[in-house]
Order: C-alpha cells, then sequence, then structure tokens
C-alpha cells in the first residue's frame, strides 16, 4: 500500500503497458481487502449476535425446563398436602370425640395415627415451598409463583399455628411476609372476631379485660368498659380475654373468653341473683375453653392428659379455696359419733401422717408429719414450721384438709346438701376443675405458663427443707389466683375429682407442697385408688349453680 501512493503520481503514460496493467492489478486488490475488512467489521458482530442468540434461547429453554419441573413436583406435593390435612382434621375430630367420650384407648390410637398424618402434610407442604423456592431462584421475575408460595406458606402459618409448632410460626410468619404482596393474608391470620354478649334476666355493665403475656405470666389489661345493654356486640383481635359482668342485684360473673380468627361467636351468660351463692363459692357459667395441653408429646404422656382441644361445661359452683380443717370439723361436729368414729382415726404414708381428734374438752387436736416433721396443736392454737423465714406460723383450721378419701368426701357432700349449707354439693368433674383452674386459654398455671416459688406452695417454696414441707392456710398465695378467682389450685394439696377422660374413676389435679413444679400444672392428672387417704391429698367442693 505504501508502494502505491508512491506510485499514484506516475500517470499511465509514463508507463509501459505491462507495468500500468500490473498497477492498476495491484490498485484492485487493496480496494478488494478494503471491502473485506469493512464487510467483516460489519458482520462478526452480527454473527456473534446471532450465537449468542441462540446460546440465551436455549439457556431460556434450560431455565424453562428446569422451571417446569419444580413447578410439577410443587404441584404433586401441594394436592399430596391438602389431600393428608383433610385426612387430619377428621382424624383429629374423631379423637378429640373419643377423649371426650371416655374412650381413652380408642383417642390415644386414633390421635397417633394424627401424629403420623400431620408430620407427613408438614414434610409435603415444606417440599413444595422448597420446590417454589427453587423455581423463584431460577426466574424471580414469575409473579405466578410468588403467589402459589404464599397461598402456601399461610397454609403452613396455619397448621402450625393449630399443631402448637411455636418454634416453625415465627419463622413461617417471617418468610410470609415476603410473599404477601399487599399483605392480604396476613390481614386474615389477624382478622377480627365479632362476639356478642347476651346476658339473662337484666342487662349488665362489662368490663373488657385482655390477657397480655409478660414473660412467663399473664397480666389482664382493662380494654374498656361497656355500659348496660342486653346485647353486645364486640370485634375483638383474636386472644384470651376477661368479660366481667355486674347488674344490681345480680352476683358479679367473671367470664374467660378465648377468641378465634374471624369467627362469629354468640355467647349467653346467665347473672345469679345476688345471695343465691353458698359462702365461699364461685359461679361458673356455662362455657368453652381449651382442655388439655399442647406440651410436645413426651410431657403431655407425663401430664396423662389430652392434646388442647375446646370442651364445654355447663354452669356450676365451685369452692374458691380447698375444704379446710374448719369446714371438716364443722361437719364432723354435726354428725353421729358413729359416723364421726369411722373418721376420726389416724393414716400414715411415706410423705407423711396426720391424724385428728376431738378431745374430752371439745376441742380438736391436730397432728400432722409432713417431711417426718411432727407438729402438734388444738383449737385456737397455731403450727408453726421449723426451719421456715415466711409464713412459718399458721392457724391449722385453715389448712386444707388432706388424708380423705372418696368415700370420706362423699359423706361430706351429702351432709352439705342435706343440711342446705350447699345443696347439690358434690365431687368436681375434672373438666370443671380444669376450667375453673385455668379459665379459657391454654395456660399451663391458673397465672401463665411457669410458677416461682413465691407465687405457690410446692417443693420449691421453702427451699425443700423438712422443715418447711407443709400445707398453708388457704388464700396464702393470691399471685397464682385463677381467672376465675380461685386460690391454690396449684400446688398445697391434690384435690380429689371424678375422671372424664377414663370412663368412671376418680384423679387427682392441682399437686401438693410434696411435688416439683411440673407436676403443679393445671393440666396434670393423677390417677389414684379411691380409697387413697395421703397428707398432700384433699379436696375441693362443686354443685349445680340452679340447686336455689
Amino acid at each position: 500500500a505504501p508502494q502505491l501512493a508512491e506510485a499514484a503520481v506516475i500517470t499511465p503514460d509514463d508507463l509501459h503497458p505491462r507495468e500500468a496493467e500490473f498497477l492498476e492489478s495491484s490498485r484492485r486488490s487493496v480496494r478488494r481487502a478494503r471491502i473485506l475488512r469493512t464487510a467483516a467489521i460489519v458482520a462478526i458482530p452480527a454473527l456473534l449476535g446471532l450465537v449468542y442468540g441462540v446460546v440465551s434461547f436455549q439457556a431460556r429453554r434450560e431455565i424453562d425446563r428446569q422451571v417446569a419441573g419444580y413447578l410439577k413436583d410443587a404441584t404433586a406435593e401441594i394436592s399430596r398436602a391438602r389431600e393428608k390435612n383433610k385426612e387430619v382434621e377428621a382424624l383429629r375430630a374423631t379423637a378429640f370425640g373419643h377423649f371426650d367420650g371416655s374412650r381413652r384407648d380408642e383417642a390415644e390410637e386414633a390421635w397417633a395415627r394424627v401424629l403420623v398424618e400431620s408430620s407427613a402434610t408438614s414434610h409435603a407442604y415444606a417440599r413444595a415451598a422448597q420446590a417454589l423456592e427453587s423455581a423463584l431462584g431460577l426466574d424471580g421475575t414469575r409473579k405466578d409463583i410468588r403467589r402459589t408460595l404464599g397461598d402456601i406458606l399461610f397454609e403452613r402459618v396455619l397448621l402450625a399455628e393449630r399443631d402448637h409448632q411455636a418454634n416453625q410460626l415465627d419463622e413461617l410468619r417471617q418468610r410470609l411476609s415476603v410473599y404477601d404482596e399487599g399483605g392480604e393474608r396476613t390481614a386474615r391470620l389477624d382478622a377480627p372476631a365479632v362476639v356478642t354478649v347476651t346476658t339473662s334476666p337484666v342487662p349488665a355493665r362489662i368490663i373488657l379485660e385482655r390477657y397480655i403475656e409478660e414473660g412467663a405470666h399473664i397480666k389482664a389489661e382493662v380494654i374498656r368498659a361497656v355500659e348496660p345493654t342486653q346485647a353486645t356486640t364486640l370485634e375483638l383481635s383474636p386472644g384470651s380475654y376477661l368479660l366481667t359482668l355486674t347488674a344490681p342485684a345480680k352476683h358479679e360473673v367473671r367470664y374467660p373468653l378465648y377468641i378465634h380468627r374471624g369467627e362469629r361467636l354468640d355467647v349467653s351468660i346467665e347473672l345469679p341473683e345476688a345471695g343465691s351463692i353458698p359462702r365461699g363459692f364461685v359461679y361458673i357459667p356455662e362455657g368453652r375453653f381449651m382442655f388439655g395441653t399442647s406440651a410436645e408429646e413426651a410431657i403431655r404422656a407425663f401430664l396423662d392428659t389430652a392434646p388442647i382441644h375446646v370442651a364445654r361445661t355447663g354452669p356450676y359452683l365451685i369452692s374458691a379455696t380447698e375444704t379446710t380443717y374448719a369446714d371438716w370439723i364443722e361437719y364432723l361436729s354435726a354428725i353421729p359419733p358413729e359416723q364421726r368414729e369411722a373418721l376420726d382415726r389416724r393414716f400414715s404414708h411415706y410423705r407423711g401422717s396426720t391424724e385428728l381428734s376431738q378431745l374430752p374438752d371439745g376441742r380438736w387436736r391436730i397432728t400432722i408429719q409432713p417431711a417426718g416433721q411432727v407438729y402438734t396443736a388444738v383449737s385456737g392454737e397455731t403450727i408453726t414450721y421449723r426451719t421456715r423465714s415466711v409464713r412459718a406460723t399458721q392457724d391449722w383450721l385453715r389448712f386444707p384438709i388432706s388424708g380423705v378419701s372418696i368415700a370420706d368426701i362423699e359423706g361430706y357432700t351429702r351432709w352439705l346438701d342435706s343440711s342446705g349449707r350447699v345443696p347439690g354439693a358434690r365431687l368436681c368433674t375434672e373438666l370443671e376443675w380444669e376450667r375453673a383452674a385455668r379459665g379459657a386459654d391454654e395456660r399451663e398455671f391458673p397465672h401463665g405458663n411457669q410458677i416461682s416459688p413465691n407465687e405457690a406452695n410446692f417443693d420449691l417454696t421453702y427451699g425443700r427443707e423438712p422443715g418447711g414441707f407443709g400445707p398453708d392456710e388457704v388464700g396464702s398465695h393470691p399471685k397464682s389466683r385463677s381467672p376465675f378467682g380461685l386460690d391454690d389450685m396449684a400446688g398445697n394439696v391434690w384435690e380429689w375429682t371424678r375422671a372424664t377422660l377414663n370412663s368412671g374413676g376418680y384423679v387427682m389435679r392441682g399437686g401438693s407442697f410434696y411435688q416439683y413444679n411440673t407436676v403443679n400444672r393445671s393440666t396434670n392428672r393423677e390417677g389414684n385408688e379411691p380409697t387413697m387417704r395421703d397428707i398432700t391429698l384433699g379436696v375441693r367442693i362443686c354443685a349445680p349453680h340452679n340447686s336455689r
């Protein structure tokens, strides 16, 4: 090319014909080279673009193929999970029907199947969610996949709530918030309930409180007061509440209420006439509550109770405290001597012994021996526990009666009824006892989900010292008072009840001063022979509310 540039000043007339032909041929070769270079500059990017397009198309097809595979897997797992969940719901209904019908063996068999199928349901949902998230990882633009994943996470939240999987619930709700565009599903989770409260025979003023968890304890927080109307409609968030109803010339009524999301609930509450409730008794209106425990299966087996579920009781009366020695002595003083002699006997057990007898001068004497420590006192005297630093000196007449068998209690309730003191007096059923102890929600103790030594009388309260073990005066631990206002439903002494989970028989409820905290749960039940007498075992009395 430089040589051609130099030859550009030469005219054809200056050259021999063969030289002129060679020069022209060289110039044509240069022009062709330039054209080819220009074509290459244009063609190579176009070719590269074509190749890239082919590769991108193939990659897109591969991504679409993989996404379609994940969606196919997810669809199959979703279908499997939903079918399994229908089976679980049917099995749960069957199991709870057996539990409530005192068919314990059939109930446990059905519940074992519930656990298996619930696990299969949960795993199917988890696999579906994993497949959907894998699909989104390949193609994050697919809004349809995000919507489906949001639906699946919503359903998994409902399952975790139903199955009381608290360790999964927070994580699932957080994941749901990522895919719940617009917040529609979250709003459904928090949908308020509509509760209509009707009172009879007159309108009542309602103080509405909501139970709030503060650590392991549950506190009632006043929301508002509702002035008297015959029927009051309340829109309430899901949760646990306490309604306190008052009206002129009527007995005050406490009504714990546990509300589920989005439900429409009609509640009818009867207000008894003032003065119609026997002294020392509490009125429990008809209503529903959560019965059993939501604890893991190993703990449920130890507690010997049902999985938590909704149960109901009719209206009834229950003593605010355990039956005391003063109550029992009043009974003994009223019955014929030959009947009294059958009750005036000493008994002993490895946990201790007790003896109650009447002296020739008419006074009564008690001798109790908890944990090997002997204490004796007569009417008008106190008992002082040897190693206690608090509540050391106590009036034994206000101790809960202990060492009574079912036959002893039946004689006592017959006397309460026939004397008119407590018409219809009887042993509580364990359903009545548990509702009175825990209210309507899922708490494990009368006041929350844990118990501390300063809140009830159990083994840690007085340091597990032999000189500290023993009953307290009833009502000594108001911090563990139940939502219905009952004392000592945790600790002090076990309380006899009539079994409902098992056909026939009796169970002890509430734990005692000798037991550790888990045994004192409101959900714990322990069977025993009706002839059992023990220093840690007493009673609390129930009665029908309409007996007067």
